[in-house]
């Protein structure tokens, strides 16, 4: 099983990014949608991408607008 964002491209607005998970059932391939991530700032989906990749990064160039 694995974890990961995806980003889907739409054509007269901005992309949808989802936070998915996707496993093996015997010869198929299976995918699920975890969380719609669209309406999350840039940095903050990038930083949720580094940390899915395993990377821990601490910055104080991100904003403290948590």
């Amino acid at each position: 099983m694995s974890i990961h964002i995806d980003i889907i491209a739409n054509r007269k607005y901005r992309p949808t990014i989802l936070l998915r998970k996707a496993w093996n059932e015997g010869k198929n391939a299976c995918r699920a949608i975890l969380a719609d991530l669209s309406r999350c700032l840039e940095y903050l989906v990038e930083a949720l991408r580094t940390l899915l990749k395993g990377v821990f990064v601490v910055s104080q160039d991100y904003p403290n607008d948590f």
